[in-house]
């Protein structure tokens, strides 16, 4: 599950740096409403990010708290022979 999430961010963030690259170059050819489109998917991109300023916290809290009780609960050593609370990481790192 993690990979797969990897993997979609590792796509959708090559997307949007696409946008961005192709904004000046689209603009330098004359296409401006390709540069007015890569503008408008950045944009929306911007104030998606501004708007929920938490949901990416709040996300990995979800994701990996039930991996990491799952893990605690069989008895593995999660994190590679070290506990971890994802929540108090998160915690610690938001403070």
């Amino acid at each position: 599950m993690l990979t797969a999430i990897r993997i979609l961010h590792t796509v959708v963030w090559a997307f949007f740096a696409a946008c961005i690259v192709a904004i000046p170059l689209a603009a330098w050819h004359g296409r401006f409403r390709v540069a007015a489109w890569c503008a408008g998917i950045v944009l929306v991109e911007v104030l998606v990010l501004l708007g929920v300023p938490f949901l990416p916290v709040l996300l990995w809290r979800s994701l990996t708290a039930h991996h990491v009780e799952e893990e605690e609960e069989k008895g593995d050593d999660v994190g590679g022979g070290r506990r971890i609370s994802a929540k108090k990481t998160v915690d610690r790192n938001n403070a």
